[in-house]
């Protein structure tokens, strides 16, 4: 059994963080707008600090990131956040979870 990798964001990574958002019905938009240009430029607006993606054999997955804030109440909070946390429903069990978890500390 392939054993779980955790790997940071790299800007060639984006299409297949692209991919699997429209494989797991992730995002509120159409996929046409889900493309590798719009999640980097989220990831810029967002001032995404950590973007983690998870690794079983060579397929992606999961995902979750930190970013510098929120918005919440109408209210700007500073700060660093988790979010974003998705898991391909086949792979939902304790020991992907952890691993993913643990690589945000």
């Amino acid at each position: 059994m392939s054993e779980y990798i955790v790997r940071q964001y790299k800007k060639d990574n984006l299409q297949i963080i692209a991919d699997f958002l429209i494989e797991n019905s992730a995002y509120q938009v159409n996929e046409s707008e889900l493309t590798s240009q719009n999640i980097e430029l989220s990831f810029k607006v967002k001032e995404i600090e950590r973007f983690y993606l998870l690794f079983h054999g060579n397929k992606l997955i999961g995902t979750t990131r930190m970013f510098n804030y929120i918005y919440s109440a109408k209210q700007f909070q500073n700060g660093i956040y988790s979010g974003f946390l998705l898991l391909d429903p086949t792979e939902r069990n304790s020991s992907a979870i952890k691993v993913l978890v643990d690589a945000t500390h």
